[in-house]
C-alpha cells in the first residue's frame, strides 16, 4: 500500500498561522494593544500597530479552521501527547521563571492546562470531536446551522455584553463547528468564489479599522478583530480554500509544522513571554516583528526536539515495563 503524502501546503499554512499568533501576542504586549479605548496622537505608528494587531488575530481562526475542515479523529496516544506537551512546557516555565528570580506558584504546574486558554479549549474540543461528528451525521443541515449560529451568538455576545464570561471553549467550538459546517455544506460555494470573497472581507475589515482610527471609535476594533466575528471566520475559510488549491510535498515543512503547538505553549508560557521579549522591538517595526516571530519559532522547534526525545524514551520505557 502506498502511503498518502501529507499536503505540505496545509502544513505551511499551519506554520504561518502560528507565526501570526506569536506576532500578535508580542506586538500586543509591546504596544499595549489587547484593549485599546483611547487614541494615541503621540504615537506616529499607531495605525500600523493596529493593522498588525488585526492581521495577527487571523492566526487562531485559520489554525482551528484547518482542524475543523478535516475533522478531528480522536486518538488516545495523541491526546496523551498533547497533554504531556502542556505539562512539559508548564514545567519549563516554572523552572525558567525561578532561575531568573521571578515568582510563580507550583499550582501553575499542577493545573498545567490552565496556563493557556487555547490549549485547555483545544483538548476539550479534541475529546468532544467524535460527538460533534455524530451530531453532523444525525442532524440536518439547518439544525447544525442553528447550532453554529447559537455558539456564535453566545460567543460574540460575550464580547458585546461583557458579562457572560463563558470562556474560551465556546469560542473554540464556534470556530470548529463553523469549519465543519462549511466543509460539509458550503464548500462548493466557497471554493467557487473564494478569492473575491476573501478580497471583499479583507477590504471590509481594513475599512472598519481605518474608520475606527479616524473617528476615534476604537471600541469597534474589539468587534471586527474578534475570533468569532463572522468576517474573521469567512477570511479564515476563504484563505484556507485559496491555499489548498495548490499542493506540494516536503518532509522538512511537515516536520516544522509538527511543532506548531509547542511554539504556542513555549512562547505564551510565563517564562516564554519574558525570555522572548528582547527579540521584539519596542519601537514598532513590522519586519522586525516578523523576524522575531520567526526566531521564536526556530528556538521553540529546537526545544521541542528535546521534548520529543524525552517523550520517546519515556514511552519506550513504559512499554517495556508493561
Amino acid at each position: 500500500m502506498i502511503k498518502k503524502q501529507r499536503n505540505s501546503t496545509i502544513e505551511l499554512l499551519r506554520i504561518l498561522s502560528m507565526m501570526l499568533i506569536v506576532l500578535y501576542h508580542f506586538n500586543a504586549r509591546q504596544h499595549e494593544l489587547y484593549v485599546v479605548t483611547e487614541p494615541r496622537p503621540e504615537d506616529s505608528n499607531f495605525i500600523f500597530e493596529l493593522l498588525t494587531h488585526s492581521l495577527g488575530k487571523i492566526g487562531v481562526p485559520v489554525f482551528v479552521f484547518i482542524s475543523g475542515w478535516y475533522g478531528i479523529n480522536f486518538k488516545k496516544d495523541r491526546f496523551i501527547d498533547i497533554a504531556f506537551q502542556c505539562l512539559f512546557y508548564a514545567s519549563i516555565s516554572f523552572v525558567g521563571i525561578k532561575l531568573i528570580g521571578g515568582h510563580i506558584a507550583l499550582k501553575n504546574v499542577i493545573f498545567f492546562l490552565n496556563n493557556w486558554w487555547f490549549a485547555a479549549s483545544y483538548l476539550c474540543l479534541y475529546v468532544l470531536a467524535p460527538c460533534i461528528e455524530r451530531m453532523f451525521s444525525i442532524y440536518s443541515k439547518k439544525h447544525m446551522l442553528f447550532i453554529v449560529a447559537l455558539f456564535y451568538f453566545l460567543s460574540y455576545g460575550d464580547i458585546v455584553v461583557q458579562s457572560a464570561n463563558i470562556g474560551g471553549l465556546y469560542i473554540m467550538l464556534a470556530m470548529y463547528l463553523s469549519a465543519r459546517w462549511i466543509r460539509l455544506y458550503g464548500s462548493d460555494f466557497f471554493v467557487k468564489y473564494s478569492m473575491p470573497i476573501l478580497c471583499v472581507c479583507l477590504i471590509l475589515r481594513l475599512s472598519v479599522i481605518l474608520i475606527a482610527y479616524k473617528t476615534n471609535h476604537l471600541n469597534l476594533l474589539g468587534y471586527i478583530n474578534s475570533y468569532v466575528c463572522p468576517i474573521t471566520t469567512i477570511i479564515a475559510a476563504t484563505l484556507f480554500i485559496v491555499v489548498i488549491k495548490h499542493s506540494f510535498s516536503s518532509n522538512i515543512v511537515n516536520r516544522l509544522a509538527s511543532s506548531c503547538f509547542a511554539v504556542y505553549l513555549l512562547s505564551e508560557s510565563g517564562f516564554g513571554q519574558v525570555f522572548f521579549k528582547p527579540l521584539f522591538p519596542e519601537d514598532f517595526s513590522f519586519w522586525r516583528l516578523c523576524l522575531g516571530a520567526f526566531a521564536v519559532y526556530i528556538i521553540a522547534i529546537c526545544v521541542d526536539l528535546i521534548r520529543k526525545k524525552i517523550t520517546s524514551l519515556m514511552f519506550s520505557y513504559l512499554k517495556l515495563k508493561m
